[in-house]
């Protein structure tokens, strides 16, 4: 299980998700960033996430002490990462892209319109008028392109995430959000899960800094196997290796490659397990993202919320969501997590 917050402003990250169900039942969903160096590891409530430099990690310990062990890392100075994030500035994105839909609230809006009974699309209502002075309604219009943002360039420049300096909405400075309910997470919307392949000239654009050459720009095309990835990206190259079968054998194919992005301090979704559950690694861009992850098994002291009576997202998965703050530990008010064991907490970017 795994929880997100404490992004800061103007913070857009590009991720690659491979199915892998036959995982432990300890294994965490990882967050593997490779990125600038900054990064640091954790030191409040939970244990800090290590933080390893990329010229001292060799591929065999990535994989055995993190991938296949299901643990987070978090890697700094992979001079390939840093070649593909100074290649993928925000400018770069919305010259290729700009014009694009934004895909908003991707992966749970299906589960909103459809997936839960009409009492907690309710009871979400009633919540974010308290907070923010919206409807459920306001946030799937958003979220369907028929608010103000209805391309890339719209979120960008918008308030979603250039204005939104937290989460919380300053109109409405008694209504403050505890995270303990779900519809705190609803406002502002996040990009979450934008694939990388619907824009070709941008998919070309990743290839070629990953390993420079032309490949044809549907990313539903066959990929050649093996071939270099530029220098760096040992990891990805390790991460690919470890798990064949749920890979490709190209670094550079991009049919799993995903852009996120939010505005500042914005928790970008619920603490949530994976109905599929991944093999993940982010590259941080620009920004930083706050990560804690706990060993699955921990998952009945997390509050877990309508545990499997949720919905299926858009591709069919069944993700399980929980409605504890890891990141304001309160035990007065969750007694529960003094009793979990194995959260780690990191800082990316």
């Amino acid at each position: 299980a795994g929880a997100d917050a404490g992004q800061t402003q103007q913070e857009w990250r590009l991720g690659g998700n491979a199915g892998a169900e036959d995982q432990a039942p300890q294994q965490q969903q990882q967050q593997v960033p490779g990125s600038t160096p900054g990064g640091g590891g954790g030191g409040g409530f939970w244990g800090a996430a290590d933080v390893r430099d990329a010229a001292g990690l060799s591929a065999e310990e990535f994989q055995r002490d993190y991938m296949l062990a299901g643990k987070p890392v978090i890697i700094r100075g992979d001079p390939g990462a840093q070649a593909l994030a100074a290649a993928l500035t925000l400018d770069t994105l919305l010259g290729m892209c700009g014009e694009l839909s934004p895909d908003l609230g991707n992966r749970i809006q299906s589960v909103l319109k459809d997936g839960i009974p009409p009492q907690l699309q309710e009871a979400l209502s009633a919540r974010l008028q308290q907070t923010d002075g919206i409807t459920l309604q306001t946030v799937l219009d958003e979220m369907e392109g028929k608010g103000a943002t209805k391309t890339l360039r719209d979120f960008f420049t918008g308030e979603l995430f250039s204005a939104v300096k937290t989460a919380q909405d300053p109109r409405f400075p008694g209504a403050v959000k505890d995270w303990t309910h779900p519809a705190d997470y609803l406002w502002p919307p996040s990009i979450h899960s934008w694939r990388v392949g619907q824009c070709p000239v941008l998919a070309r654009h990743v290839r070629e800094v990953m390993g420079g050459g032309e490949e044809e720009a549907d990313d539903t095309a066959k990929r050649p196997g093996g071939g270099g990835a530029g220098v760096g990206f040992k990891h990805l190259r390790a991460m690919i290796a470890g798990d064949p079968a749920r890979f490709s054998k190209d670094p550079r194919d991009i049919r799993d490659t995903f852009i996120f992005a939010s505005g500042d301090k914005c928790r970008a979704y619920h603490p949530h397990i994976h109905g599929k559950p991944n093999h993940t690694l982010l590259l941080i861009l620009q920004g930083a993202k706050k990560v804690i992850t706990w060993p699955a098994d921990q998952r009945d002291k997390l509050s877990p919320f309508m545990p499997g009576q949720l919905g299926r997202n858009d591709i069919g998965e069944r993700n399980e969501i929980f409605m504890v703050d890891g990141f304001n530990v309160d035990l007065a008010t969750q007694p529960d997590l003094r009793d979990v064991s194995g959260g780690l907490e990191g800082t990316a970017g």
